[in-house]
């Protein structure tokens, strides 16, 4: 095997290794070897099958092999001997491989950069620590009593309002013909909550139990149906019902909801949860304070590679979210994007070169983080 260096930029490597014939026949020779101990063929005893016959029948599939194996193990053997950090998976091309005849194939890689970190210190860093409040918990109760929404009846009279529920009995037509899947009864609505398709609820606001209404809309476009998409329908609806929203009351019985004995349980349950809520935020800001500052410390060419692959997955994450939203174009996000990406990537490297690349996992820390107590409110 010959090795020749036909490339070094910056943190880019290119090397082009050779393969003699007589290495790769015999490691051809070894495959079929190999084979010959295993294989069942008619008319031989097992080990006894003659090897031409072996070669004619599984030559090229034991060539595809050797030449496989061959490029790997050079390639690993490049890397070790070299002393070659690869960033990513390096690249490997295959020349044309004749029969009868060794071959080549270059491997293109980008290496890690070696970065001095021979001053390196564990930084001090601090960690936020909070114990939720009997106030705490009593929001966290209310938030939850507001999640656990429930309708009481309201008077006949009562006319319907958004945040109302109505009970409905009600049929669809097109054209005047009624349509699969159009049809309901004594389905429980609240109105504004878009459950059903655009304007259909709005018709229902200022309805009484008893009335019976027509209600006109239109399917949207990307309904889902073609039969549907875009076209005007027509609902005749009975209201039979009108709900108020009734407040949760917090008591025993609501606890009793969520599988729990009585308040004072779910009250345990719900300052049990805020304190792991609060323990994982003060460790994602320990986290992020830890990479900050190693990413202030050191500054340095990172391989590209490395920047495109964090992009892409940066990119992916918060693209569509942030455009939709308004919140920036795509233009500005792709700079913005790109600035983090090389941030996230330098910052492997130096973890890779400290040897301390579990410290995102944050096992054990043994590094001196100093604790302060912080409120929740």
């Amino acid at each position: 095997m010959q090795i020749d260096e036909i490339k070094t930029e910056g943190l880019s490597r290119e090397y082009k290794i050779t393969v003699e014939k007589t290495d790769l026949d015999q490691r051809v020779q070894k495959i079929l070897d190999d084979l010959r101990t295993k294989v069942r063929m008619k008319g031989f005893r097992p080990g006894k099958t003659p090897l031409a016959l072996l070669k004619k029948l599984h030559g090229e599939a034991a060539r595809g092999q050797a030449i496989e194996e061959t490029v790997r193990e050079s390639t690993d053997a490049l890397f070790r001997e070299r002393k070659i950090r690869p960033a990513l998976q390096p690249s490997i091309k295959v020349g044309d491989v004749e029969a009868d005849a060794g071959f080549d194939f270059t491997v293109s890689a980008e290496i890690l950069p070696d970065v001095d970190t021979s001053d390196f210190k564990a930084p001090a860093l601090d960690r936020l620590v909070a114990s939720p409040s009997d106030a705490d918990i009593d929001a966290a109760l209310q938030t939850l009593a507001g999640q656990s929404k429930s309708f009481e009846a309201a008077a006949k009279t009562y006319k319907a309002k958004t945040g109302d529920a109505v009970i409905i009995d009600f049929v669809g037509s097109v054209e005047g013909t009624e349509f699969e899947g159009g049809k309901g009864d004594d389905v429980q609505l609240e109105l504004g909550s878009g459950q059903f398709i655009p304007g259909f609820e709005d018709q229902l606001a200022g309805a009484k139990a008893g009335d019976d209404l027509t209600v006109d809309v239109t399917f949207p476009e990307n309904y889902g149906r073609d039969d549907l998409s875009g076209k005007p329908a027509q609902f005749k609806v009975s209201v039979k019902e009108v709900k108020k929203p009734a407040e949760a009351k917090i008591d025993d019985d609501f606890a009793k909801n969520f599988g729990l004995e009585g308040l004072d349980a779910l009250k345990d349950a719900l300052k049990t949860q805020l304190e792991q809520e609060a323990k994982a935020l003060s460790r994602a800001k320990v986290k992020r304070a830890l990479l900050d500052k190693l990413a202030d410390a050191y500054d340095f060419a990172v391989p590209q590679g490395m920047v495109d692959l964090e992009y892409r997955d940066i990119w992916g994450q918060i693209k569509r979210d942030a455009i939709m939203s308004g919140e920036a174009t795509e233009e500005d996000l792709a700079g913005r994007m790109s600035r983090k990406a090389k941030r996230i990537a330098r910052i492997i490297a130096i973890l890779r070169n400290v040897g301390c690349a579990w410290v995102c996992c944050f096992p054990n820390w043994g590094w001196p983080i100093r604790s302060r107590s912080i409120g929740m409110s």
